[in-house]
């Protein structure tokens, strides 16, 4: 669910990582599905 996973991505972005979705695209929350799409967090090289 969406605010499962809100507070890990506002970490890990602000290490300097990416949450992206499969699809390369940024996890957005404005959505009206509140689960989650399958995504990775990164470190940009």
């Amino acid at each position: 669910m969406m605010w499962d996973t809100a507070a890990g991505q506002c970490i890990a972005e602000s290490a300097g990582a990416q949450v992206l979705t499969v699809d390369g695209e940024p996890l957005h929350y404005q959505r009206e599905n509140l689960l989650n799409p399958f995504f990775v967090v990164s470190l940009p090289r």
